[in-house]
C-alpha cells in the first residue's frame, strides 16, 4: 500500500470480496472471523465492516459482533480521498448509500455490492 491511495489500495480488494461473497454458497464462514489489523490506517476496518454489513443485511444473515466494532470519527465515502466533499460521487454515494453504513460512517453507491453478478454490468444510476 505504500505510495497509494486509499482508493487505489482499498479498491481491487474489497471489489473482489464483494465478488466472492456473491458466488460463496457459504457466507456465513467468509465473515464469522474478524479480520486482525493493527496498523495506522483508521479506514481500513471500518470500510470493512461497512461493506460486511451491508452484504450481510441484504442477504438477511446476522451480523457478526466484530462488525459493528468498527465506525470512523467522520463521514468518509469508500475509494474517495478524504476531504472530497464537494465531488459528484461522494455526493452521489452519500445519497444512496445502504443505510448500514451510517453506522459505520463509511459510505458507498449500493451497487457497489453487486460485483460478481450479472448486475454488475447495469447502468448505475
Amino acid at each position: 500500500m505504500v505510495g497509494e491511495t486509499l482508493f487505489q489500495a482499498y479498491r481491487t480488494p474489497l471489489l473482489q470480496f464483494v465478488a466472492d461473497w456473491n458466488r460463496s454458497t457459504d457466507k456465513v464462514a467468509m465473515v464469522e472471523e474478524a479480520p486482525f489489523y493493527e496498523g495506522p490506517d483508521k479506514y481500513l476496518l471500518p470500510s470493512i465492516s461497512a461493506v460486511v454489513h451491508a452484504l450481510v443485511d441484504r442477504a438477511n444473515l446476522t451480523v457478526p459482533q466484530w462488525v459493528r466494532e468498527h465506525r470512523l470519527a467522520e463521514d468518509w465515502v469508500l475509494l474517495c480521498e478524504p476531504g472530497e466533499h464537494e465531488s459528484y460521487f461522494w455526493k452521489r454515494a452519500m445519497a444512496q448509500a445502504p443505510t448500514t453504513c451510517v453506522h459505520h460512517r463509511v459510505y458507498f453507491h449500493p451497487r457497489l455490492l453487486d460485483k460478481g453478478t450479472p448486475d454488475w454490468w447495469l447502468p448505475w444510476t
